[in-house]
């Protein structure tokens, strides 16, 4: 994980961002509803509230302004510029009935804008001076949603939405609806919380409009900060038709065009789906666990200490086979365990790509250590006689130091 952020450029990060964004903010296209006020809805039960987002309205467009923050990686101590995706920033959402959405944001830090216009078979985005549009072409949507089939689907009652809530219980809470008011909208926001509250995440906060189930507003809560590490809001929400010339996709002129062909990618998760299948009934090798059998398995000496940084080692797996395979070695349980990756060493290691994107690092026990500490985990990445050794874990980074020095 380590080895791709030092690695991705400033750009990578970002389309990473924006394929999050997307999602969180491409819900709207199924909402309807009426102008903006100051009320709230009458409180309801979860499942109630539920069943009646989803139920069939007529849409006609929307458009909002929308604001973002990404508080989870400090993208200035990393050497990069703040761009409205790795840091925070302000812009406007459109989208019509036809599944046409256009984004614009705009850095609060000084570091450009980014720009996104999607219909159902195409997408493109730019960044910055817009020099590079990064486009895709030919999504699989029409071939894995067929016409006709969101006509067949099975309209959702209060009833399976509770059965559903019920199936999900023993791995998170989700608090009865708040009548709230977003964007200028009546709403309701909940808050969906693991069971297991060991590790950093401290759930999820999610509003919707109450008249359609438009989602308004999504934020990634960590433990002890309070302030959400993520939060995408609208505001100024207003329903109704959309002038189609706002959705025109022309990338700026002379621009370099990077196609990111989501059909190739479909091909290849259909054979994977395939292959899958024809494998089904063939006999599956066991993984190799325990710490002397996985040891015979590979070349290099395994660290593998009883106990790290408190925790006690609880499992030693096999990862892969050959020269190549690596040992996947855990302390603890739940969602507050640690994992240590060990694998050989292959090449040099490098901490700045040509971007100027640069990780910190620290001594530990004699050692040059690459690290992340973000709200919701931390990761840590150092070399010792010819094994690389990865630590990470959805803990503080002070923990993680005190493996990564137990190591």
């Amino acid at each position: 994980m380590i080895s791709f952020l030092r690695t991705a450029s400033p750009r990578a990060l970002t389309i990473s961002a924006a394929a999050a964004v997307a999602l969180l903010v491409g819900g709207p296209v199924i909402a309807t509803g009426a102008g903006g006020n100051s009320t709230r809805p009458e409180p309801k039960p979860l499942a109630q509230a539920l069943a009646d987002a989803a139920a069939p309205k007529t849409f006609d467009g929307v458009t909002a302004r929308i604001s973002f923050t990404n508080n989870l990686l400090d993208s200035v101590e990393m050497g990069i510029s703040p761009s409205p995706l790795l840091g925070s920033g302000t812009g406007r959402l459109w989208a019509s009935a036809d599944g046409k959405v256009r984004i614009e944001l705009q850095s609060n830090s000084g570091g450009g804008d980014v720009q996104m216009v999607a219909d159902n078979n195409q997408a493109w985005m730019t960044m910055g001076d817009g020099s590079t549009v990064y486009r895709t072409v030919g999504t699989a949507k029409d071939k894995a949603y067929p016409k006709g089939r969101d006509e067949k689907r099975t309209p959702l009652t209060v009833k399976s939405i509770e059965t559903a809530i019920k199936s999900i219980a023993g791995d998170v809470t989700i608090s009865d609806p708040s009548p709230d008011n977003v964007g200028g909208q009546p709403s309701y926001t909940v808050t969906i919380s693991p069971v297991d509250t060991s590790g950093l995440l401290a759930g999820a906060r999610v509003s919707w409009a109450a008249s359609n189930g438009a989602p308004l507003a999504i934020a990634i809560l960590a433990k002890g900060e309070s302030d959400p590490v993520m939060d995408l809001r609208a505001t100024d929400v207003t329903f109704g038709p959309v002038d189609a010339s706002v959705f025109t996709m022309k990338p700026p002129s002379g621009a370099k065009i990077t196609d990111l062909n989501l059909n190739q990618l479909a091909a290849k998760a259909k054979a994977q789906e395939a292959k899958g299948k024809a494998s089904r009934g063939l006999k599956r090798e066991k993984p190799v666990t325990g710490l002397a059998r996985v040891q015979a398995s590979v070349s290099f000496k395994i660290t593998a200490p009883t106990s790290l940084a408190g925790l006690d080692r609880s499992n030693v797996v096999l990862i892969g086979k050959g020269r190549k395979a690596a040992v996947a070695v855990t302390f603890g349980t739940g969602v507050n365990s640690i994992a240590v990756i060990e694998r050989p060493v292959e090449g040099k290691k490098t901490s700045k790509d040509d971007s100027g994107f640069e990780l910190p690092t620290k001594q530990i026990a004699g050692l040059t250590v690459t690290e992340l500490g973000t709200p919701l985990g931390s990761l840590a990445e150092f070399e010792r006689g010819g094994v690389a050794f990865t630590v990470l874990g959805s803990v503080p980074l002070s923990k993680l130091e005190s493996a990564a020095a137990g190591l």
